[in-house]
């Protein structure tokens, strides 16, 4: 079944993107020089930053310690494994119809 996330849900997939971002920056690190050191495309980190994708823990992981940031892991995992576990809509336009995404993945 597609779901559909909620607005509040793309919104905190954005902002935890955003955070990621100001990570990146003050390391002189491009978004494409990340993805090479992570062995991922550059689409991937494009997703990532954009907060069109879920963010996977070993993502986190990754992009943390390129970043030099490793203690920034466990708070950005608890946000993002937060944001997952928000409800979405399962059909647009069906209203009452909802499902729980965790990881990507629709539960009903």
């Amino acid at each position: 079944m597609k779901t559909f996330p909620s607005s509040a849900v793309q919104d905190a997939r954005a902002a935890l993107g955003r955070r990621l971002r100001d990570l990146r920056k003050p390391t002189g690190l491009t978004a494409r020089a990340l993805a090479a050191r992570a062995g991922w495309s550059e689409s991937k980190a494009s997703r990532i930053e954009n907060g069109k994708t879920t963010k996977s823990d070993r993502d986190l992981l990754a992009y943390v310690t390129i970043c030099g940031v490793p203690e920034a892991y466990e708070d950005l995992r608890a946000v993002a494994h937060g944001i997952d576990a928000r409800p979405v809509d399962s059909r647009a336009g069906e209203p009452g119809v909802r499902v729980w995404e965790w990881a990507g993945r629709a539960v009903q």
